[in-house]
């Protein structure tokens, strides 16, 4: 149904994830992957209809285009542009809330990178680290780093941290804006308190 809707707005659902599939990610996945990482147990569970949830290729090169299918229906005027939309309006929020351009950010369960992008293209002089528990999707967030790099040279390249964003790793206060987009709905309610924590 969602994959029907999405091709009948413009969003070429099978054609864009077959593409990414059919890519060797060798490099990406090795220079994202935590090896030692330890995941919760409420990850690695079936989700969002994969049977293996995030911890899959084809969960990671089908976020995009489900980000633009589901979105979509937020603002039906938008079509397949209420992903872009709904992250507009999540950062006209932010912004209207600082007083100052952070320099340091970090974005908590960034999947493939679309909120990291988001937030670096209205701070593009910040330091951008994504985190996240799928490798797979941080692979994706690499390769698409690499493509924005090759397009604009003078943007800097984020940084893909493999962890849970209740432990991250990360060194305390290191920060100036914690970001976490459509992410706590999707948590059980014990990890969402440890992440604030």
């Amino acid at each position: 149904m969602m994959i029907k809707r999405a091709e009948k707005i413009g969003v070429h659902w099978r054609q864009e994830a077959q593409a990414l599939l059919a890519r060797n990610w060798d490099a990406e996945l090795l220079s994202v992957q935590n090896p030692n990482l330890a995941y919760p147990k409420y990850y690695l569970t079936s989700f969002h209809a994969y049977e293996k949830g995030n911890m899959s290729w084809e969960a990671a090169t089908e976020v995009e285009v489900a980000a633009r299918a589901v979105h979509a229906g937020i603002w039906p005027e938008a079509g397949a542009e209420g992903d872009a939309k709904l992250r507009e309006s999540y950062h006209e929020i932010v912004k209207s809330k600082i007083a100052s351009s952070p320099q340091d950010i970090v974005d908590l369960g960034c999947s493939v990178g679309l909120s990291t992008f988001a937030l670096q293209d209205i701070y593009p002089e910040a330091k951008m680290t994504g985190v996240d528990l799928s490798p797979y999707f941080l692979a994706v967030a690499q390769y698409r780093s690499q493509q924005k790099q090759s397009e604009l040279s003078n943007q800097k390249s984020p940084t893909w941290v493999h962890a849970a964003a209740e432990s991250t790793g990360l060194p305390a206060n290191a920060f100036d804006l914690v970001s976490i987009f459509l992410v706590c709905h999707e948590l059980p309610q014990k990890a969402t308190m440890e992440i604030f924590r």
